[in-house]
């Protein structure tokens, strides 16, 4: 489940009918929308992130109401905390000596910057609250109060200070992505969710109004998967912390409604005057309780531990006893505090979705390679054009279903195989050198040489894998086949337009057009005023991540700055460990972007690589996926690429789409057209995709993105209409329709083929 995850975003969708289309096997198309027709609600929640935003209505469609996700916090003095996300005000639970409540809690005035804020509770002689934005560098520490008076805030005069720059994630001025846990004398322990990593900040007054911030030099602990993403932290005094995860119990099924908590008792030490790792190398105590799962939050202040039951509204509290090794009360045994509150229910979010079994996307984008540098010479049909290929119904070889490319072209009598040849000389691919190779569309000069470049154009251009297996890695990916959807009819939305003669003579700041991220290819400010799909989905509350090498999370992360204001998510995530172990342990997001760095020869088949690594890396994900009791039945695996990288691929680009749909300039007069660029793969992964099928339907970039919006979004795509000067080219793409079985993904309401 998906908890308190919250959005920073305001954009006006449009609902459009979609047909899922046939491939080379034609299957039952699907419904647009389960709940077609039906309004949204517009909740609070939404009304605040437009007023926040300054959106204007005319670009706001209201989503799911979420405002009945709540949290639960201590503040000392027997005291909770209970907040709505994007709502100020907050409520007051004072818990009795014996764990009782009263009837409801006490109303309290708006929090200072509660739109947004976490809070975390300070132990002490006088409890203090540390309140911080995750996204912003203030921070506040205020002094709590056990009883203030009517109308009065809780948290009083607080001192204001900074985070140290550079102290976050990219630079980030706050810290999204970590969590914050309070400890004695003024302390924070400061635990990385990404790879478990941890540090100490103390807090100091300074006088008057202000405080600092300050690393504690010395205390710093390195990686550790036990205090990583997924795993519950919590410190329950007595230099203790619990850190527990949720499980299926007794070895049942994930799914099973009645989970257990794996829990352990780490020890922590703050003395500084040695360099060490604050937290201890082994658990005090190891343990599973039965009476604490999934659905449930343990909280403690400096006296009492409380567990929350959030779909329930029930608390159960105990004293903290801290000399005991394990600080939870023996298990069978009844909590000294147990009582059951309607206004402590909180709702878990789980992402409805238009395919009832399709519930995570992982899209796995990688760059530089054509079409028929991999596939073809898998692929066997002799037509001469996908247009004409034949009906494959009932075939048991989906590659005769699919183009083979050219034995011999212009410059070259015979392809050469992918392999140390290849890598050593890699294809040109500069706008220049690409504008020669594609003719105007002809793709006649891959393999002859530039007469004004010499280094642009080159037999080796004409590169293919197979058939032989021996004759390169990429029939690895043949083996997939059988059990995979192909799609050769798949283009790059990037075309190296920048002053040539002829069709690709517009001068355009072309993007890439997945409008999950900034593009890579182009000017990054020509999406500053585009509606991106991580905004959108935000909005609408389904959580998403950018698996990365360090140069993609650099730049992707510092286009957008954040869309979530959970303390406790980060959606931009290393490959180096983070993408492994998110789905170990069950971190994984709905929505998926992996992209490697072009220069990491571990995982990326950027021309001039050896591709076997990065053909391994993508295997691994696969299989992991496949494997994995959490996400082997509900997640569609994706590959593709970015761009050809100069490869030759035989297909002509396609016309480009209505010069009305531009994604990328920030004109909105503008009405120049997008071309496409080089065929490119594009493979769907079992159980979801058809079997050993080749999909003819064109398609590109965006045509992921048009599959989000139908999963995730209720069809929502983002601003454009017919009627306005700018729209999106998710508005007209063709759908995934012809690369999925509508029988694995669950969906039931045939509407006709293409």
């Amino acid at each position: 489940m998906i908890r308190n995850v919250v959005a920073r975003a305001g954009v006006m969708v449009v609902v459009l009918a979609f047909v899922f289309g046939s491939g080379c096997g034609s299957g039952p198309a699907v419904r647009a929308d389960a709940d077609a027709g039906a309004p949204d609600p517009c909740s609070q929640l939404h009304r605040a992130i437009s007023r926040w935003q300054g959106d204007s209505t005319e670009y706001m469609q209201c989503g799911p109401d979420v405002t009945a996700l709540l949290e639960l916090t201590p503040i000392g003095y027997h005291q909770l905390v209970a907040r709505r996300r994007f709502s100020s005000p907050y409520d007051v639970w004072t818990v009795s000596a014996t764990g009782g409540l009263p009837d409801a809690p006490t109303v309290a005035p708006a929090m200072e910057g509660g739109l947004t804020a976490g809070v975390v509770f300070m132990p002490g002689p006088t409890p203090h609250t540390f309140i911080y934005d995750p996204l912003d560098d203030g921070l506040r520490f205020a002094t709590t109060l056990s009883s203030p008076d009517p109308g009065q805030n809780w948290f009083e005069s607080p001192s204001r200070g900074h985070w140290l720059p550079d102290s976050f994630h990219h630079g980030r001025p706050g810290p999204a992505g970590h969590q914050l846990l309070g400890l004695e004398d003024g302390q924070l322990l400061d635990r990385d969710l990404g790879d478990g990593s941890t540090r100490v900040w103390r807090i100091v007054k300074t006088g008057g109004t202000d405080v600092d911030v300050a690393q504690v030099s010395g205390l710093v602990g390195g990686a550790r998967d036990e205090l990583s993403r997924g795993h519950r932290v919590v410190p329950v005094g007595g230099g203790r912390l619990l850190e527990w995860q949720p499980r299926a119990c007794d070895g049942a099924a994930p799914s099973a409604a009645r989970d257990c908590a794996a829990y352990r008792v780490w020890p922590y030490t703050l003395d500084a005057t040695v360099a060490h790792d604050p937290v201890g190398a082994q658990p005090r105590v190891t343990g599973v309780r039965s009476d604490i799962g999934g659905g449930d939050d343990i909280l403690a202040d400096d006296t009492t531990l409380y567990v929350w039951t959030r779909a329930t509204g029930r608390l159960r509290s105990a004293p903290l006893d801290p000399t005991a090794a394990d600080p939870l009360p023996p298990q069978g045994q009844a909590w000294p505090g147990d009582v059951v509150r309607p206004q402590l229910v909180s709702q878990d979010w789980d992402p409805p979705t238009a395919s009832p079994a399709i519930k995570h996307l992982v899209v796995i984008l990688q760059d530089g390679r054509s079409f028929d540098s991999y596939f073809g010479q898998y692929c066997q049909s002799p037509m001469p054009s996908i247009s004409d290929s034949p009906n494959c119904d009932g075939m048991k070889d989906g590659r005769m279903c699919c183009e083979a490319m050219p034995p011999s072209v212009a410059g070259a009598a015979a392809c050469t195989p992918i392999g140390p040849v290849t890598d050593a000389d890699p294809p040109h691919f500069d706008p220049a050198c690409m504008r020669w190779k594609m003719a105007d569309g002809a793709m006649t000069r891959f393999a002859v040489p530039n007469p004004d470049d010499k280094t642009c154009g080159s037999a080796l251009d004409f590169a293919c894998a197979g058939p032989d297996v021996t004759a390169g890695t990429p029939t690895d990916y043949w083996d997939l086949l059988p059990t995979s959807t192909l799609a050769d009819n798949f283009f790059q939305t990037y075309t190296y337009a920048d002053g040539a003669q002829g069709p690709f003579a517009t001068l355009l700041p072309i993007q890439n057009l997945l409008y999950l991220e900034t593009a890579r290819f182009a000017d990054t400010t020509a999406l500053d005023d585009t509606p991106l799909l991580t905004k959108s989905l935000a909005h609408v509350q389904v959580p998403w991540a950018i698996y990365a090498g360090d140069f993609n999370l650099g730049a992707a992360s510092a286009y957008n700055p954040g869309a979530y204001y959970d303390p406790d998510w980060y959606p931009y995530r290393t490959l180096a460990g983070e993408l492994d172990r998110d789905i170990a342990i069950g971190a994984l997001p709905s929505v998926v972007l992996v992209v490697p760095d072009a220069t990491d020869l571990a995982t990326s088949e950027a021309p001039g690589h050896p591709v076997g690594p990065a053909i391994a890396f993508v295997k691994h994900v696969q299989d992991e996926i496949v494997h994995s009791p959490l996400y082997g039945t509900n997640t569609l695996v994706l590959l593709t690429y970015l761009t050809a990288g100069g490869y030759y691929d035989h297909v002509f680009p396609p016309a480009p789409l209505d010069t009305r749909v531009d994604g990328s300039s920030r004109d909105p007069t503008q009405t120049g057209a997008v071309y496409y660029g080089p065929r490119v793969p594009l493979l769907a992964f079992s159980p979801f995709a058809r079997k050993n099928q080749i999909s003819h339907v064109r398609l590109e970039l965006t045509s992921i993105t048009r599959f989000i919006e139908w999963n995730w979004q209720r069809d929502n795509t983002l601003r454009g209409g017919f009627d306005e000067a700018r729209r999106y080219r998710d508005t007209v793409v063709k759908n995934l329709g012809s690369l999925i079985d509508p029988d694995a993904a669950q969906i039931e309401v045939p509407i006709g083929t293409e």
